[in-house]
């Protein structure tokens, strides 16, 4: 079995171990509703989920739980699964306003029916938050929602690391239309003018990966160009997660920056208001292809650049186009690529193959394909910078405040920084990331605000989250 496969496995075990505690956590408290305290169906139910969450706990110092916007994070990782028993346990942590369950190592199978118990007493009596009895145990940790927002102000350092950032995407876009420019009408590329902003983006990404993926969320300007900057910089923050070095991390840039070349080499009449028809879908997949026997011709290009042309589209799962051989497996720079590719082209405005997606919705479209299109390790890498509530993301907390979230948080992918409108219509910068002082939260999505320029005073018009 390979290393791949054996990921893959590791997944899906990871995943059937999530899965089987929240059954368990849910069946306990379902027959707490049900039958007496004392009744053996609920001794075995919270026996089952004490068996659930030790197997959890086996390599781990401990579990957390959290829930929002009808999914589960576990370990900072999302868990989706559209089922009745999922939504019955989230709509019952939701009433009773559970933000966060944390299990530790030593748990026993008496502590887990006390908090099941409490939970469902909870629930019956419809207690206030001022009524509710601590749940925490030596082994349990059980964090509520404030009625009240409690946060911080965001350093104030942020704005000048925006205008950086956004200065720096600035030199790349026009960097990207030299490289092009000599690619397509002299077939040359200038390796050596790419090495010191190469430097300078990845040094960017490294320190400050969270601001960039603000800029990132901004409306483009130049589809193609936009488009190629933007999978370089995604798949760079990928390439620096997974260990890269230098050498290797310029190499995946150069072919991610470089990977859609075929589309420039499509007739001029497919522009971004081109409706496309039916044979036109088959006519556009041929530009890996195009793109791929392109670069093969230029002098200086690296090989695995002309790999990733011809393959960022085949997917994980290797049903993807342009065809080849059963066998073949795409360079792991490809399926980079390609998640790169599809995230930028999700959000790109007024292109040929369908209407942007605002960035909330393409989280789950990501989630959705993890495992099939693309690479689950990946998506596992991408989300958090991105963030559950990517930068412009309109959402209602739990103290009833609307919010706009504004920087995703690395750490709780739940918890990102958000800016809150005063009476006077101007914005006040807050954060969400203190689980302990701050135990308010995100209670629904209601709609998404393009951040163009973060420096720029936010404005009230939104797009409407569908």
């Amino acid at each position: 079995m390979g290393k791949e496969d054996l990921e893959l496995t590791k997944e899906k075990r990871e995943k059937e171990s999530y899965r089987r505690v929240l059954m368990t956590w849910n069946s306990a408290i379902k027959n707490a509703s049900l039958y007496a305290e004392d009744h053996p169906m609920i001794e075995q139910s919270c026996q089952n989920l004490h068996g659930a969450v030790n197997e959890l706990l086996r390599d781990k110092l401990e579990i957390s739980i959290q829930h929002t916007d009808a999914i589960f994070v576990i370990e900072n990782q999302l868990f989706i699964e559209e089922s009745i028993m999922m939504y019955d346990l989230l709509s019952l942590l939701e009433e009773i306003k559970i933000d966060m369950v944390t299990f530790l190592p030593g748990i026993t199978t008496p502590e887990i029916k006390a908090f099941v118990l409490e939970i469902h007493k909870m629930e019956k009596s419809k207690l206030t938050l001022h009524d509710r009895k601590d749940l925490s145990n030596p082994h349990i940790r059980a964090v509520f929602l404030a009625d009240k927002n409690v946060t911080y102000d965001i350093h104030q350092s942020r704005k000048a690391r925006f205008e950086k950032i956004h200065q720096t995407l600035h030199e790349w876009r026009q960097i990207g239309e030299t490289v092009f420019d000599k690619l397509i009408d002299e077939q040359t590329l200038p390796l050596s003018e790419l090495s010191n902003p190469l430097d300078k983006l990845i040094e960017l990404i490294e320190l400050d990966s969270p601001s960039v993926s603000i800029a990132l969320c901004g409306a483009k300007t130049n589809l193609h160009i936009d488009h190629s900057v933007h999978s370089m910089v995604l798949s760079i923050y990928m390439g620096e997660k997974i260990g890269l070095d230098i050498a290797n991390l310029k190499n995946l840039a150069i072919s991610a920056l470089l990977h859609d070349v075929g589309r420039f080499l499509l007739p001029s009449d497919f522009g971004t208001s081109h409706e496309i028809s039916f044979g036109d879908t088959d006519f556009i997949q041929l530009h890996p292809h195009d793109g791929a026997a392109y670069l093969s011709g230029v002098k200086g290009i690296p090989p695995t650049a002309v790999r990733v042309a011809l393959e960022h589209h085949i997917g994980y799962d290797g049903l993807g186009y342009p065809s080849l051989s059963k066998n073949h497996r795409p360079h792991p720079y490809s399926l980079i690529v390609g998640l790169a590719d599809f995230v930028s082209w999700q959000t790109v405005t007024d292109n040929y193959y369908h209407k942007p997606v605002v960035p909330h919705r393409l989280i789950r479209s990501m989630i959705k394909r993890s495992g099939t299109q693309f690479h689950p390790f990946l998506i596992k890498l991408l989300v958090p910078f991105l963030g559950l509530y990517p930068p412009g993301t309109r959402v209602r907390l739990t103290s009833g405040e609307e919010a706009l979230s504004i920087q995703a948080n690395l750490e709780n992918i739940i918890r990102p920084d958000i800016a809150i409108p005063d009476s006077d219509g101007s914005w006040r910068n807050q954060s969400l990331q203190d689980l302990i002082l701050t135990s308010v939260g995100i209670g629904r999505i209601t709609g998404y605000q393009d951040l163009t320029e973060y420096s720029q005073e936010f404005s009230p018009s939104t797009k409407d989250s569908e």
